[in-house]
């Protein structure tokens, strides 16, 4: 590769043998070496590029300025982010570096141009295709994305190629089509704590060797200001102070330049005044501080903004060492939120005049207002109760059942309910009492006996029963028995205890009177029935009745009709009536035959006065 600078010299690339590398991927890759030529001496080095590919670069250009450019481009063996264009200085300084990007990953050859702010690169399509691509040349990064169609190929002779190439080896850029403007930026200090003076100066590129300068004061020139450099002697604050320089480099496309604007800022110095701010409550919307005081020290606030808590912030003044930092409190007073508990027995409730028809978790809220003006929200946590349980339970009550002084003789159903601690019904029994009338009778089959005859006794009772005791107990072995038979041996009370329905007890006695076998008869000789309780009947009398077996006892009056007859020892006797109707006063005749349990027989007959 070659080119020609603006000043006259010759710009060489150049890569020995003994500095070239091997790479992993078998391509070279050493460094260049970029010699200038004036045409009367030995080349002089301008700079080293390490690890170039393919012993490139395979084309050099040079602007106007004598600046040069090189391009690393190849696919084959470089990465996106090693792709690269450079501008050197004459003196080979590096002043600019783009990154190059190929998306495509288009193959070049080597030879590439640049014309205003386009740059132009050789496309040979791995030698089966000639094209041209470009791209423009802005900010940091050149994409590469734009092709032209094919180009013819040429055929190309001799000892080291004979067959059709394709392949731009060398493009030519002519040194003006390059772009070389003038560039001016000044530094000075912007912010000031007094009117001291302030000293500008400024950094030119592609000035030539006599530039020329001119400084301005809020857009207006500055008489005599033509040097670099400016003094601005009495500063205010907001001046606004440039600088223009005319360039007197031949090749620039205009020699015109503008600067940078730098804004003055003559701080008042002092302690910076702000109007206090809130309170407010949590959660509001706190406005960003003033950044300027009211009494105009620019500066900032730190921490941020909080509205959660009372904060103070400091204000810091930008210039530090000419005003004093403040504080300011922003006192953020809580919006209380608190939770309200209860439980209750049943819904809907009203609650703080609130309708709630359902328990859990906040469901209703109610806003009071703070002493600090702040809503304080008071959330409603809903408790229900449960169902209460219910007990239902048989009860068996003997007789009558006495309840918080009521007294019951039937049966009945009593609710109980008990309540929680909240004062709600938790358990609700129901008790069916069934009052039982347990009546328990013992009978005899004779109330008086003779010693050694079979007594008979027999339960009964309006209930079922189950017996479980008799006495005395000698007569009873059995002692669950409802019916008993046995021989007394003397004058007793017999009793007899059962249970009904497992629960109610009742007794039963009977008195059986036991005679001696053998009895004794008496009779009354007059009787009187009317019915006074005094000898109203007329009959034998036996000291023992059970003792007679047989019996047949009949009263005749005097015309030997028969008025009364019985076969029972046990009768009362006559009642001095005569088929229902009363006998007159008078003698009346008796007979009497009867057997006794020995065998004896008797025979008595008398006469017996019936008095009214």
């Amino acid at each position: 590769s070659i080119a020609l600078n603006s000043a006259g010299n010759i710009l060489v690339e150049g890569s020995p043998l003994n500095d070239q590398q091997e790479t992993d991927e078998g391509t070279d890759e050493g460094d260049v070496k970029i010699y200038k030529y004036d045409g009367t001496q030995t080349g002089t080095l301008l700079t080293t590029i390490s690890d170039f590919p393919d012993a490139g670069p395979y084309d050099i250009i040079a602007d106007c300025a004598g600046n040069f450019y090189v391009l690393r481009f190849s696919p084959q063996t470089v990465q996106t982010n090693t792709r690269w264009l450079r501008k050197y200085s004459p003196t080979g300084a590096l002043l600019q570096s783009w990154v190059v990007t190929n998306p495509n990953g288009w193959f070049a050859s080597g030879g590439f141009g640049i014309i205003g702010q386009t740059i132009y690169i050789d496309d040979v399509g791995n030698n089966t295709y000639a094209r041209i691509a470009s791209a423009d040349i802005s900010g940091t990064t050149i994409n590469v994305t734009t092709q032209t169609s094919n180009l013819p190929p040429y055929n190309a002779t001799g000892s080291l190629f004979n067959q059709v190439m394709y392949m731009i080896g060398d493009m030519g850029s002519c040194a003006s089509s390059i772009p070389i403007l003038p560039e001016i930026t000044i530094a000075g200090d912007s912010v000031l704590c007094n009117s001291n003076p302030i000293t500008f100066t400024s950094t030119i590129a592609n000035g030539g060797n006599n530039p020329l300068y001119q400084w301005y004061l809020n857009g207006q020139p500055i008489a005599g200001a033509t040097n670099s450099s400016y003094v601005h002697n009495n500063p205010q604050n907001g001046d606004v102070i440039s600088c223009q320089f005319t360039s007197s480099e031949s090749c620039v496309d205009d020699p015109i330049a503008v600067s940078n604007s730098i804004t003055i800022l003559v701080s008042p110095g002092g302690v910076p005044l702000f109007d206090p701010v809130g309170p407010y409550c949590t959660g509001a919307q706190i406005p960003a501080l003033p950044t300027t005081s009211n009494n105009n020290i620019p500066g900032s606030w730190s921490p941020p903004i909080n509205n959660t808590t009372t904060t103070t912030y400091t204000f810091t003044p930008d210039l530090a060492q000419c005003s004093q930092s403040t504080t300011m409190t922003i006192v953020v007073n809580e919006s209380l939120q608190s939770s309200f508990d209860t439980f209750v027995c049943k819904l809907p409730i009203i609650w703080n005049g609130i309708y709630v028809n359902q328990a859990g978790s906040q469901v209703a809220s109610d806003t009071f207002q703070t002493s600090t003006g702040c809503d304080s929200v008071v959330f409603l946590n809903l408790s229900l109760a449960s169902s209460p349980t219910i007990i239902n339970k048989d009860s068996i009550v003997c007789d009558s059942l006495i309840l918080n002084g009521k007294v019951y003789y039937n049966d009945t159903v009593v609710t109980t309910i008990f309540q929680s601690k909240a004062g709600c019904d938790s358990v609700i029994r129901n008790t069916n009492y069934q009052i039982i009338h347990f009546k328990l009778n013992l009978t005899a089959n004779f109330q008086t006996i003779s010693k050694g005859d079979m007594l008979e006794l027999t339960t009964s009772g309006n209930n079922s029963y189950t017996v479980f005791s008799w006495s005395p107990t000698d007569y009873f072995p059995n002692q669950g028995a409802n019916f008993q038979t046995f021989y007394p041996q003397e004058s007793n009370t017999f009793r007899v205890k059962a249970r009904s329905q497992g629960v109610c007890i009742d007794s039963a006695s009977v008195f059986v009177e036991v005679l001696d076998p053998n009895t004794e008869v008496f009779w009354p000789n007059a009787f009187t029935p009317n019915n006074d309780g005094l000898n109203d009947y007329f009959g034998p009398i036996f000291s023992n009745p059970s003792a007679v077996t047989e019996i047949e006892f009949s009263i005749y009056n005097r015309l030997g009709q028969l008025v009364y007859i019985s076969f029972k020892a046990t009768d009362k006797g006559w009642d001095g009536t005569f088929k229902n109707k009363p006998c007159e006063s008078g003698v009346y005749y008796y007979f009497i035959n009867y057997k006794l349990k020995n065998g004896t027989k008797e025979f008595f007959k008398g006469d017996c006065q019936l008095i009214r």
